[in-house]
């Protein structure tokens, strides 16, 4: 029994193993075939995969960039530069505070001024080829009056040796007369010709108000005969004094010429490379018959609203040619940088008799030394800068402003009411010693305190009261003019720029 069990078991077996034999090629051939059919499917697939990631990236590619750069704003640009907008904003608010003075005469204390307030948006096509800007002024007084546009076209794009075209209400392409303080980095706040104001001039240190202009603007100097660059910039004006937004009313043109030089800025020396030099001129002529030209040369301090005085105020100037002529240069190293700048303002007028024939050779000048230093960063001691973060900026100035209203048969006396002081003299000067401290809490944020020390040679009766150089309100009593004066503002601001 246990013999046939067996011959069973094993013929049961011996027929599995032939069936398995007999069956197992067409197996196998099968699951070579499934492995053949997977492996294509899944070549097939990882093509697809790269051409689903080729058009990812080449859409992504076509899509705008987003970009912000601190200082500069934002940016869209398409991905082929076909097109750009910028959008930029600035922001300064500051508080003037008069150590002395009558409050009732302006002289007051925690006057929040907003200095700066501008909003500003940018169009470019073919890669810059075609710009044009529009920035709205909104500073305290001014939000009705300064929408400035420009539209340029940069021939330097074909060829490096073309200009750049441009016309404009007012740009800030070339600064005139290209040495200046630079906003939100410099440590003096104001310009030097803020204490010398000359209505027929531009006295933005921006070349292009109502302007047609050509400009060549940090080109390489030709011949390679100095590491450095030049700028040159040339411009025709509606007139002089004639300001934005307003209509010319005289054929009497102005002519602008702007040639600046940093001729190492690429030896990388750092003795050298921060040198810089600038020289401008405004030339036209004056019309005593236009109501759009100012005709006038103010000696003024830098503050800005009813802390802002004038001391020295010769109005309708008579006719004859005007010029201004700016210069300045600049030298640092390190952490340090010192800039001097200086310039005159001088008014051949032809006119004189009585007050009404105007003034008749008035003229006038500046000169500032400023000095930066930048004291502590986290980096240590005697380093920092604008761009660095938590940086601490230590600055010192000087400067002297003088004009002369000439030959005529009323004084320059500026004075509210005009019967108190308008008489008293013909010329002044003006000095005022700077001190500041500035902190930068970003590239473009920064906060600080500065201390104006103001002392005028000849001050107008009304002046000496709302200043505080006498206490006698009843200026027609008072003192009179051409008193010797000195005065304070201890100031604070915050400065930011998106």
């Amino acid at each position: 029994m246990k013999n046939k069990l067996l011959s069973f078991t094993t013929l049961g077996f011996l027929l599995t193993v032939f069936i398995f034999l007999a069956v197992a090629p067409a197996w196998a051939d099968d699951l070579d075939q499934k492995i053949k059919a997977i492996e294509q499917k899944l070549t097939r697939l990882r093509g697809e995969q790269m051409e689903l990631k080729k058009d990812a990236v080449a859409a992504a590619a076509a899509l705008p960039t987003f970009t912000y750069r601190p200082g500069r704003g934002a940016t869209i640009e398409a991905a082929d530069k076909a097109f750009s907008v910028n959008f930029f904003y600035q922001v300064m608010y500051f508080f003037y505070n008069a150590t002395d003075g009558n409050d009732r005469r302006g002289s007051t204390v925690m006057d929040l001024h907003l200095r700066r307030n501008y909003p500003q948006f940018e169009f470019c096509l073919n890669n810059c080829f075609y710009d044009w800007g529009i920035r709205f002024d909104l500073a305290t007084g001014l939000q009705v009056t300064e929408q400035l546009q420009w539209f340029d076209i940069h021939f330097e794009q074909m060829n490096p040796w073309f200009p750049t075209f441009t016309i404009a209400d007012r740009t800030s392409h070339v600064p005139f007369p290209f040495v200046a303080r630079s906003l939100l980095n410099s440590a003096q706040t104001e310009l030097a010709s803020d204490m010398l104001i000359d209505s027929q001039a531009d006295n933005t240190a921006a070349g292009g108000r109502k302007a047609i202009a050509l400009y060549w603007a940090d080109r390489p100097i030709p011949g390679n005969l100095l590491p450095g660059d030049f700028t040159f910039d040339v411009e025709f004006k509606s007139g002089g004094g004639i300001n934005r937004n307003v209509v010319a009313d005289s054929n009497r043109k102005q002519f602008q010429g702007t040639f600046g030089l940093k001729p190492f800025v690429r030896s990388k020396n750092p003795w050298l490379e921060k040198i810089k030099w600038g020289i401008g001129l405004q030339a036209d002529s004056v019309d005593s018959r236009s109501a759009a030209q100012g005709r006038r040369l103010q000696i003024m301090t830098q503050e800005r609203g009813t802390l802002r005085v004038t001391l020295l105020d010769a109005n309708t100037i008579g006719d004859g040619t005007h010029h201004r002529l700016e210069t300045g240069t600049e030298w640092g190293y390190g952490p340090y940088l010192l800039r001097a700048e200086g310039g005159v303002s001088r008014f051949a007028s032809g006119k004189v008799g009585t007050a009404s024939d105007g003034f008749k050779g008035v003229s006038g000048g500046y000169w500032r030394i400023g000095h930066e230093l930048f004291i502590w960063s986290p980096k240590g001691l005697l380093t920092g800068s604008a761009s660095t973060p938590h940086s601490l900026q230590f600055g010192w100035a000087f400067e002297r402003s003088q004009a002369d209203c000439g030959s005529s048969a009323a004084g320059c006396a500026a004075s509210s009411p005009a019967t108190a002081g308008f008489t008293d003299f013909h010329r002044n000067r003006l000095i005022n010693r700077d001190l500041a401290l500035w902190y930068f809490i970003t590239p473009a944020i920064r906060t600080g305190i500065w201390w104006w020390w103001y002392d005028s040679a000849n001050t107008p009766r009304a002046t000496q009261v709302q200043i505080g150089c006498t206490n006698n309100a009843n200026v027609g009593l008072g003192k009179a003019g051409g008193k010797d004066c000195s005065w304070h503002t201890v100031n604070l601001g915050l400065e930011a720029t998106f």
